[in-house]
């Protein structure tokens, strides 16, 4: 079976819970449209960052080791981590993309 990079939802036959399993995607991460817990200065320096990588950056890599892609997903678990401190529900586009790679440092 080709891979799709698609999330599939499975039934499980013991108790009949939906359970999602999410496949490595290799699709870039997306930039996401939230702000929470982002500063103005953050935000547009994120973009000037942004902007550096994709003209003076690395070729294409994979997800995992790109810093485009890094620096996408730092700032979906900042809002993450902003969400989860002001106890509000993230978006699923904020998400799916924390979800896609582990951080660098494990919590201790």
């Amino acid at each position: 079976m080709p891979y799709t990079g698609a999330v599939r939802k499975r039934k499980n036959t013991s108790d009949d819970t939906e359970e999602v399993r999410a496949i490595m995607d290799e699709s870039p991460l997306p930039i996401i449209d939230d702000t929470t817990g982002l500063s103005a200065g953050y935000r547009a320096l994120w973009r000037l960052k942004y902007l550096g990588l994709s003209i003076f950056g690395p070729a294409e890599r994979t997800v995992t080791a790109s810093p485009r892609e890094r620096i996408k997903w730092d700032r979906a678990y900042k809002v993450f981590k902003a969400h989860e401190a002001a106890g509000t529900q993230p978006d699923a586009q904020t998400i799916y993309t924390v979800g896609r790679m582990e951080p660098r440092r494990r919590p201790q």
